[in-house]
């Protein structure tokens, strides 16, 4: 999964969110927070299933620190306590995975990690016990992952990569420098990626049967991990330019023209953005039988469902600003979370749009964006890509596979 980084020292607290709306088969759109709360809430991830948002609340300063509180079904507000933070003392924390089981995961900006059932009755984090010598890196770029069940954390710490089980404990995988490190987990939790500082280091994979290895790729930087663990997708410096590369054990490194922002989950689809630059970047995908496939438009994909059939991001090229879309890729079919709004539900764009997506449910049917002037939102969508499409000549997309990597 991956998540916001906006403001996200800033935030002070945790908001969880528990979807509301119609019940699937129907098109919804639900604004999370409240009237006086939502320019100052940002939603950060999404559940796997889509029954969960979390994310941040801003008091009227970035020094004030309460508990967190959630959105239930019913419409009510609860509290759902925080890392610890009561006011200014440097507890500052991250929200940065959250596994199928809606365990979520906080960095604190002073070096500790906690665990939290994100739900309907969740209780206070609980400390992962990280030997006291080893603060969890708290850089901006930094992030920790989770397994699939909550039950294995991976983190970069100033004693290298730790991975945490309740039955091992904290168990160093690497030594080195971690630092703004993406660590990724698998699934099953047996299977770990992230990056190694210096001129000795690069991606790595670690494996609870094989152990470490170091990524034949020079000047790399792993970003995701397949949910299988067989596949790791990053970039590399390459002849002074910055390419993407996926790996895996029988093919090696193949690079592709782009940045990596998410794997499915058998390694077979990888989502790309062709270019950093906002003037040129376009979303795309890539496999090893069909190549790369274009949107065709300027656009930022956020991220993709784990079998690599949808995907959602920003369109860049939008009249009124960006659009929220959703790309069906078996169909090459695409349409904006703006258009569900005017042509099903007969409601108006909010005014200043939805901010950016923030992810994507397991089926393709909920989306999630937040941080627009009405905070954060949930749209379902039943089956993704059909209804009114957007007229951008997105008809032919999916025999756009003639450009090979």
């Amino acid at each position: 999964m991956h998540l916001s980084n906006r403001r996200r020292w800033l935030a002070p607290l945790s908001l969880a969110l528990v979807l509301a709306g119609p019940a699937f088969g129907s098109s919804s759109f639900t604004i999370l927070a409240p009237d006086d709360y939502q320019p100052f809430t940002v939603a950060t991830l999404l559940s796997p299933d889509g029954t969960l948002v979390v994310g941040y609340r801003f008091g009227e300063s970035q020094y004030n620190g309460v508990n967190g509180v959630r959105w239930t079904r019913s419409g009510a507000w609860a509290e759902m306590p925080g890392p610890g933070v009561t006011d200014y003392d440097d507890r500052y924390f991250v929200q940065d995975d959250l596994s199928r089981t809606n365990e979520l995961i906080y960095r604190q900006q002073d070096g500790y990690l906690s665990i939290q059932r994100a739900s309907d009755g969740a209780g206070p984090p609980v400390e992962v016990p990280i030997p006291s010598s080893c603060l969890v890196d708290d850089s901006g770029r930094s992030r920790t992952g989770i397994s699939a069940d909550g039950t294995t954390i991976a983190a970069a710490t100033s004693c290298g990569v730790v991975r945490w089980t309740e039955t091992t404990g904290s168990v160093p995988i690497t030594a080195g420098d971690p630092r703004d490190n993406i660590v990724t987990v698998s699934d099953d939790g047996q299977a770990v990626a992230g990056t190694l500082r210096g001129l000795d280091g690069g991606a790595f994979l670690w494996t609870a049967t094989d152990g470490f290895h170091l990524l034949d790729i020079s000047l790399s930087e792993s970003e995701v991990i397949s949910g299988d663990g067989s596949t790791i997708g990053g970039s590399a410096l390459v002849s002074g330019a910055l390419q993407g590369f996926v790996w895996d054990a029988v093919h090696g490194a193949t690079m592709l023209p782009g940045s990596v922002v998410d794997i499915s989950s058998d390694g077979s689809v990888v989502l790309l953005t062709t270019a950093p630059d906002a003037q040129a970047a376009e979303a795309g995908v890539w496999t090893r039988d069909g190549g790369l496939m274009l949107l065709g438009h300027r656009s930022r994909p956020i991220a993709m469902t784990p079998d690599g059939n949808f995907v959602v991001g920003r369109l860049l090229d939008a009249i009124n600003g960006d659009d929220v879309f959703v790309w069906n890729l078996e169909t090459g079919a695409m349409r904006t979370i703006e258009s569900m709004l005017r042509d099903d539900l007969g409601m108006p764009v909010p005014f200043g749009g939805l901010g950016g997506p923030i992810g994507i449910s397991d089926d393709g049917n909920t989306i999630a964006g937040g941080g627009s002037n009405i905070g954060p939102w949930v749209a379902v969508i039943p089956e993704p890509g059909t209804g009114v499409l957007v007229a951008l000549g997105v008809a032919g997309l999916a025999s756009r596979r003639a450009r090979r990597s």
